[in-house]
């Protein structure tokens, strides 16, 4: 058993030479990572706040559920952390069940095209949650980027060290006001953003699809301290190939489809995770963001992508929860204490990726091979 976080004493984290750490320290010791929310007819008030030197969450409130969840709290089993013998890891942050509802059309989706975006319904830019209303944490630009990228705090963090929402800045509607679908820019974007995390490997980006967890449809990828992934240890694949701009392609043997693309070159990694997109049609599909140093020179940096290709957003093995980037990666989000115990179960975890891998993995990656090479091998 072991703590998420006992201190952030010497632990820091930037992206594009931004220090996100520190201020996400700021914003929790000025309360702004919080927010209400009615629950039984009451209001309550959750959030992260400082205490003995730590980021903590905090529930308030009277009603029968926000009293079960500080209790939860008090008798300090909250924010429980297990990694199973399997590798996966599996968590309990208590603020996950009090974020807001998903946007209209949301909470059923089985396919990767959102619906026609309206400004008029986007909760990011309209109504008591606009991000409008929220401090802007950062505006991350880099001279590879297509445009500005602004960050914001979670009203609901999956991780009390940090959980930001990247979106394309907002001061440009026009373009930038959008469904939440990758467009070969953001790809583009993401990829430069994620080589530029520092401490290299400390970050992921992540981003999840319509039907694959996505709750809001407004263009946006998370972001959060790094974990050491299932994913990211895999030494078992199924296939891989070369492209002559030096990006590695794996198929990876892992219990939900996943390609694992790698480089040092920004531009043309960018430009292939924007094309194996292109394959995945009307699948439902996350994508991981991370950088690494090479293992012989230091100096060199790669980034890491990791595509997941779904068939649905939950699995039958615990059909409450809607699995994200953080699941396809390795760790997950347990919505109460009944389901961190399940899921701390030997196997359930790797069960549940490959209940909503891709119906027909084999012909998925014939069909990117083909894409990239023009033979099928």
């Amino acid at each position: 058993m072991a703590s998420i976080q006992a201190t952030m004493d010497g632990f820091s984290y930037s992206i594009a030479s931004k220090c996100l750490s520190d201020s996400w320290i700021n914003l929790v010791q000025n309360g702004k990572v919080s927010a209400t929310i009615n629950v039984d007819g009451e209001t309550a008030r959750y959030g992260v706040t400082w205490k003995d030197d730590r980021c903590c969450e905090f529930v308030e409130g009277t009603s029968p559920q926000i009293q079960e969840l500080q209790a939860l709290l008090e008798s300090r089993r909250a924010q429980q952390v297990i990694t199973t013998d399997d590798g996966y890891t599996v968590q309990l942050p208590l603020l996950r069940t009090l974020r807001p509802p998903p946007s209209p059309g949301f909470s059923g989706a089985t396919s990767s095209t959102p619906p026609p975006y309206d400004a008029l319904t986007d909760s990011f830019v309209t109504g008591l949650l606009a991000l409008q209303l929220r401090p802007v944490v950062a505006t991350l630009s880099l001279p590879q980027l297509n445009t500005p990228w602004q960050v914001f705090h979670n009203v609901s963090p999956a991780d009390v060290r940090g959980h930001f929402l990247l979106i394309p800045t907002l001061d440009v509607p026009d373009t930038n006001w959008r469904a939440q679908a990758l467009t070969p820019a953001d790809c583009h974007d993401l990829v430069h953003l994620a080589s530029s995390i520092a401490p290299v490997g400390s970050m992921l980006i992540g981003f999840n699809s319509v039907g694959a967890a996505a709750s809001q449809n407004h263009i946006h990828a998370h972001a959060w301290p790094s974990w050491d992934y299932a994913v990211s240890n895999v030494t078992s694949i199924f296939d891989y190939f070369d492209l002559e701009n030096r990006v590695e392609v794996t198929w990876l043997e892992y219990p939900v489809f996943c390609i694992e693309m790698s480089s040092s070159n920004g531009d043309a990694l960018g430009s292939a995770v924007a094309d194996v997109l292109r394959c995945l049609g009307d699948a439902p599909y996350n994508v991981g963001f991370i950088n690494r140093q090479d293992e012989d020179d230091d100096k060199v940096i790669y980034t890491d992508v990791y595509i997941f290709a779904r068939s649905k957003e939950r699995s039958y093995s615990i059909p409450e929860l809607k699995l994200g980037i953080s699941e396809m990666m390795g760790v997950f989000h347990a919505q109460s204490q009944q389901e961190f115990e399940l899921l701390s179960t030997k196997e359930v975890m790797s069960k549940a990726l490959s209940d909503v891998t891709n119906y027909d993995e084999t012909a998925l990656w014939k069909k990117i091979q083909e894409a990239f090479t023009g033979v099928v091998q």
